[in-house]
């Protein structure tokens, strides 16, 4: 940077001064403080201070310098009790004050001027955010972490007896700028002008902010932990609702009416309201009541989004949120869910490459059995006989015989069958004989009615595959939600042999039915068998946890 910042209020020109001038130009001032920090910019003003954008020269690196604008011992005596607070805090959700020249003064020609140099948050204030991001009012789960977070700061200040005393959405500040994350970047507590010991004797400071601080703090009475708790839960109330609050205070009697305005869970809301009861006696007494009722609210959100982690929705879910608004939660979060996707995804492709597989293989021995049935005439036809003759001649008025191809078709199913049900990757409850016996009619009330039906090829082709399809997914016993895979079987299967026979024309498939070709004929099959195994993995690894997450938000609102 060229030029540098005169620091003196009262300096007709502050800006610019070279930056190897040791003192400024105009009104001689130092301008490079306590041997060590160069001012470089202005950053705004506000009260009794402005600030300053200052150059570390020992630690090389950016700091905000506070300078005391106003001459009043008030003033003073609030400047130099942040500083106080400030030096002997460590925490990361505290601006670092050093122990030693972090506050001094420095002599103008006019009069002395005090300073506090503290570490540079770099990000947006919480008033900021929600006015760019969410004016109407941000999402539960991030005023939630906010929350918790504000909580663990006013947690350590109150273990020191010091009371913040100016909470509000302007003072806690994310540290990354312009992110849309929010609740899992580290929020900071500033401007501690106004921080005191506890005390319940009356104040003989009043400061207070209209529509966050109690009752008790606007008419200058003592100021305990429970001052802080109300300011913040007025706070979060601003923030989810994007109003402000004294604008949804009843007139009569003061308290707020805000869950109109806002959509949250009713527990969530509860512990707001217990913490901005008008009298000090109604709200929780301490932070540690406020955490541990938050705690509960935590186990509940970590339950859900461990299990959505676990099914790779919650990678999902909030890629796409964040995405939009949020951007990364930290190095060591991606790493985490990273793996858990790899771990899921890896689960779901072993579990169904094994289904298909095994409804593969059974397919192909099935029908293998099947074709080399119909290759010895005088089986084959004392197996037709049994079916036309001794057991469909028996139905009085049906007249049907069936070909020869139902042998071929029943057979695979029965393969097919037992192949799925043995797999038992999307938790089968179905023995196998049972399927193997429901492949086995399946397939060939499927062939009977790919036989007898009278419209064109293609739709008696892919009513063979539908019919196949349903009663063996059917008779697998998968657990709940049997509709929506077989849904998804249909869908599958439909799109892959309704795009096949788009490609090769619908007599292909009709000469395979013909079973003249061995190859062909295990192919077929075994595609139907893969198939199934496939959409399986799909309507289970995919779809099932889409439909629980959409079933769990709905709840949520």
């Amino acid at each position: 940077m060229s030029f540098i910042h005169c620091i003196n209020p009262d300096c007709p020109a502050p800006y610019p001064q070279p930056q190897h001038h040791k003192f400024c130009q105009r009104c001689g001032t130092s301008l490079c403080l306590q041997n060590r920090y160069i001012p470089l910019e202005r950053l705004g003003a506000g009260g009794f201070s402005a600030i300053y954008t200052v150059w570390d020269l020992e630690q090389q690196e950016e700091k905000v310098l506070k300078v005391l604008t106003v001459v009043s011992d008030k003033a003073l005596q609030l400047f130099a009790q942040e500083a106080l607070v400030l030096r002997t805090l460590r925490h990361p959700g505290v601006p670092l004050v050093e122990t030693h020249n972090s506050f001094f003064e420095i002599r103008t020609p006019k009069r002395g001027i005090y300073c506090l140099v503290m570490e540079k948050i770099k990000g947006k204030n919480l008033e900021e955010f929600l006015q760019e991001y969410y004016p109407g009012g941000c999402p539960e789960t991030l005023v939630y972490h906010w929350l918790g977070q504000a909580l663990s700061i006013l947690e350590e200040l109150h273990k020191r007896h010091i009371v913040h005393r100016d909470i509000k959405p302007s003072n806690l500040m994310l540290q990354t700028a312009g992110s849309g994350v929010g609740g899992g970047i580290p929020l900071v507590l500033i401007d501690f002008g106004g921080a005191k010991q506890m005390d319940s004797a009356p104040s003989s400071t009043r400061l207070f902010s209209s529509g966050y601080s109690p009752p008790e703090q606007v008419i200058g009475g003592g100021v305990e932990s429970t001052a802080d708790i109300y300011a913040l839960g007025r706070t979060m109330i601003h923030l989810l609702t994007g109003k402000y609050p004294t604008n949804m205070e009843d007139i009569n009697t003061g308290e707020l009416n805000w869950r109109p305005f806002a959509r949250v869970s009713p527990a969530f809301a509860d512990l707001l309201d217990d913490m901005v009861r008008l009298d000090p006696k109604l709200r929780p007494q301490n932070v540690r009541r406020v955490k541990k009722r938050w705690r509960k609210l935590s186990e509940v959100k970590q339950q859900a989004r461990s299990e959505a982690i676990a099914r790779w929705l919650e990678s999902v879910q909030n890629n796409l949120v964040w995405g939009l608004h949020w951007g990364q939660d930290t190095l060591a979060q991606m790493g985490h869910w990273s793996w858990e996707f790899v771990k899921y995804l890896g689960q779901a492709s072993f579990h169904t490459l094994t289904e298909m597989v095994s409804g593969g293989i059974g397919a192909v021995f099935g029908s293998s059995i099947g074709f080399m049935i119909l290759q010895v005439p005088s089986l084959r036809d004392w197996l037709l006989y049994q079916i036309n003759d001794e057991f469909l001649g028996r139905l009085q008025g049906l007249e049907l015989k069936v070909e020869a191809g139902i042998l071929v078709c029943a057979i695979a199913g029965l393969g097919t069958g037992w192949g799925l049900a043995k797999a038992g990757r999307f938790g089968q409850r179905g023995y196998a004989l049972f399927c193997a016996i429901a492949g086995f009619l399946g397939y060939g009330l499927a062939w009977i009615l790919y036989q007898s039906l009278t419209v064109s090829d293609l739709y008696r082709f892919l009513t063979l595959i539908g019919v196949s399809a349903t009663i063996l997914t059917l008779s697998l016993g998968l657990t709940r939600h049997h509709w929506l895979h077989l849904t998804i079987v249909l869908l599958a299967t439909g799109g892959i042999f309704g795009s096949l026979t788009y490609l090769n024309q619908i007599e292909f498939f009709i000469t395979i039915l013909e079973f003249s070709d061995l190859i062909q004929t295990v192919a077929f099959f075994s595609l139907i068998g893969m198939s199934i195994g496939f959409a399986l993995g799909l309507s289970h690894y995919i779809f099932l946890p889409l439909l629980h997450w959409f079933t769990r938000e709905s709840i949520n609102r």
